[in-house]
């Protein structure tokens, strides 16, 4: 009779089965290194890759500074080469002052140079312009002018003041002032002008009705009135007279600025200036 017997410990019959577990054991060993390298590999890419990126941002923001720097530059040397010389900076402050002052006044200057160069002759040159005083009534111009032969100097008095906006400059002055003539070897003559210029800002008639009997007559007066409220009676010949008979009839003689009445009734008188810029109506009635 056979007889088997086993005489290792009991402990001992599981130790084959434990070769899986080493097995798993090594392997997750193994794997936690293998991580770690690669992590770390990605660790270092990734470190690599944001300091290229800046190196680039930076090298980029280098050559924009580079280039406003160069910029900036030439503009400093354009303002440097613009520097305007003291008299020339004069003179624009003195233009600067001149047109203030025109910006200042309570009339047209569009009117004034439109008006001075009418008046002025073919064969005279405006050099300069230059306004004293400050308030309206004081204020006054120096016209310095250029002409080729000396009678062109009266000429352009006479045409000033033949236009009742140009008055004498003073209170104690009856006309615009003419200074002396003087001799300029490279313009030919050489002269000033003074004055005054105030517009016409409305037209006014005496008397404001007019009634008149059958076949009588009755003058009628036209003034201007300036900015400055000065008042000056107009020539007849220097305006317009449009006479409206209603249900009368008058007639205006232009010569003497006399209206006579010539029946019986009522209409107007409409007086203007030459421009149609001012314009006065005046009522009349004739009556027996």
């Amino acid at each position: 009779m056979k007889m088997k017997m086993d005489l290792l410990p009991s402990q001992y019959k599981c130790v084959p089965r434990d070769w899986t577990a080493i097995f798993i054991l090594i392997i997750v060993l193994l794997a936690i290194p293998a991580m770690w390298f690669g992590l770390k590999k990605y660790h270092d890419y990734a470190i690599d890759k944001i300091g290229k990126a800046n190196e680039e941002e930076i090298k980029e923001l280098g050559e924009r500074i580079n280039t406003l720097t160069n910029e900036i530059a030439q503009l400093d040397n354009q303002l440097s080469k613009a520097m305007l010389k003291r008299e020339q900076i004069k003179e624009i402050n003195e233009r600067i002052d001149f047109f203030n002052r025109i910006y200042q006044k309570s009339f047209s200057w569009y009117e004034f140079f439109d008006k001075l160069e009418k008046m002025t002759p073919n064969e005279v040159w405006i050099q300069k312009i230059e306004i004293v005083g400050d308030t309206l009534k004081e204020q006054r111009f120096k016209v310095t002018c250029e002409s080729k032969e000396p009678y062109h100097a009266p000429e352009f008095l006479k045409n000033l003041m033949q236009n009742r906006e140009f008055v004498p400059p003073g209170d104690d002055q009856n006309s615009v002032l003419l200074g002396k003539v003087a001799l300029n070897k490279d313009s030919g003559y050489e002269f000033v002008l003074e004055f005054k210029f105030f517009p016409f800002k409305k037209l006014t008639v005496e008397p404001e009705k007019l009634l008149l009997h059958l076949n009588g007559d009755a003058e009628l007066k036209t003034f201007s009135v300036n900015i400055a409220e000065q008042k000056k009676q107009l020539m007849s010949s220097s305006y317009n007279v449009d006479v409206v008979n209603l249900d009368g009839n008058v007639a205006y003689d232009p010569v003497n600025g006399r209206v006579r009445a010539l029946k019986i009734g009522k209409g107007f008188i409409k007086i203007s200036t030459p421009d149609k810029k001012f314009t006065e109506t005046v009522d009349y009635e004739v009556v027996k």
